[in-house]
């Protein structure tokens, strides 16, 4: 697994059904690549990539997962006007969110993401032979445009374990067109990774008592709820 060099403090902005969805099935929630084509976060050459690797590249898209966590040693109001419609945060430091991470049998990369501007930045597709390479390729995911730097973000990319089955270092087509499992699952112990998890200071009044209750009297796990200081 390979992550970034300095232990710091992240965060994660979730639904309460995201984090009920952790704590029962201890599986990290994440996002297709693909979605965030939808929101408009788009990828580094996107419209420049080369015919060869395009029939590659709507595949990629459908089989790379993507959790995003952003970085801030203190809690941040901005973020949580930036995430309003969500009612709960997530905080960790980048070293438990390794260690939580750990026994997951998925091919895994955590890395700090780099902001660039799309006009000046060149992204090269590097190749073996006649085949883009994997790494060229899925290094992509670890830029997004500088229209969101603001995010100091974090991202932890998942691919399925079997493209990464083949000794060689080449990439083609047929390698994500036919995956047994197209969707990674990310393995988490969520205890380890958690330190705590904040209500919003925009929530409603009635969350954090219910969720105490809930998570007192199914989980067991109510002492890492904390109101938010804002």
């Amino acid at each position: 697994m390979s992550t970034t060099s300095d232990d710091i403090i992240l965060w994660q902005y979730v639904e309460t059904v995201d984090l009920l969805y952790m704590i029962e099935n201890q599986i990290l929630p994440t996002n297709l690549a693909s979605g965030h084509l939808e929101t408009g976060d788009y990828f580094p050459g996107e419209e420049k990539i080369e015919n060869l690797a395009s029939r590659c590249w709507r595949h990629i898209v459908e089989c790379v997962s993507i959790s995003e966590w952003y970085s801030n040693s203190y809690e941040s109001r901005a973020m949580w006007e930036r995430n309003s419609e969500k009612p709960l945060a997530l905080k960790t430091s980048l070293t438990a969110l390794n260690n939580s991470l750990s026994n997951s049998a998925t091919n895994l990369e955590i890395r700090n993401v780099h902001y660039e501007d799309w006009n000046d930045f060149s992204f090269e597709l590097e190749r073996n032979g006649s085949n883009y390479t994997r790494t060229s390729l899925f290094d992509i995911f670890k830029y997004k445009s500088m229209n969101y730097d603001c995010e100091d973000a974090v991202r932890v990319i998942t691919t399925p374990s079997d493209l990464f089955s083949k000794r060689d270092d080449d990439f083609s087509y047929s390698d994500v067109a036919d995956l047994d499992d197209p969707i990674p699952r990310t393995d988490i112990d969520f205890p380890e990774m958690v330190d705590e998890v904040i209500v919003s200071p925009y929530a409603s009044n009635y969350i954090f008592p219910v969720l105490t209750d809930y998570l007192t009297s199914e989980y067991g796990v109510s002492s890492l709820l904390t109101k938010s200081s804002l």
